[in-house]
């Protein structure tokens, strides 16, 4: 399941030992289930999954995105939605029987996460999870960017207990303009007080 075939927009789903459905759901009761995405972005945008159908149970998401932006990416969002009865995406609330991980504590739920480029498991980075007020996972990358080209991987888990439809929509970050600015600002004054020092 980690080899990526850059079928973009792709979903597939394993149920218990292993069993692959393509957009199906095996309607046999399972304790945890497995979603795998795989999506390739050439923009900034939003980046939405596609939809999953619930089955109340414990759920390990396996997130590919290759960055084909000629941007560095130095965060990433993921945000949590979820079908409502008027047939509309809405940011799921608190309370609608969905999240990631809740109500499991912080840092258990946090030995479940991983964060790999290219199929490499990177350290230098921390997640904060948030579910008010809507459930949210912001990725930030201490000691790496995303360079284009690369495929960042995610791997976290998340809880359903309302056999929610649902989806994911993800934002990367890159370097705002006055971070480069100030960046600069501060080599050219190295370079300054370096200058001075030989003469």
């Amino acid at each position: 399941m980690h080899a990526l075939s850059h079928s973009f927009g792709r979903i597939a789903l394993v149920v218990g030992a292993g069993l692959v459905f393509s957009l199906g759901v095996s309607t046999a009761a399972a304790q945890t289930q497995s979603v795998t995405f795989e999506e390739s972005t050439q923009s900034l945008d939003p980046i939405y999954t596609r939809p999953v159908v619930g089955m109340t149970g414990d759920w390990t998401v396996n997130k590919f995105i290759y960055n084909g932006t000629p941007h560095k990416w130095t965060d990433f969002h993921v945000t949590l939605q979820t079908l409502n009865a008027a047939g509309a995406w809405v940011d799921s609330p608190d309370g609608d029987g969905i999240s990631f991980g809740q109500p499991t504590p912080f840092d258990e739920w946090l030995k479940s996460v991983r964060v790999d480029i290219n199929g490499v498991y990177l350290n230098g980075w921390h997640v904060n999870r948030t579910n008010q007020p809507f459930d949210k996972l912001d990725f930030f990358f201490d000691t790496f960017v995303i360079q284009p080209g690369q495929t960042l991987s995610l791997h976290f888990d998340m809880k359903d207990f309302g056999s929610n439809t649902w989806r994911l929509v993800q934002v990367p970050t890159i370097p705002e303009p006055q971070t480069y600015a100030l960046l600069l600002l501060g080599l050219a004054g190295v370079g300054l007080v370096a200058r001075r020092r030989k003469t």
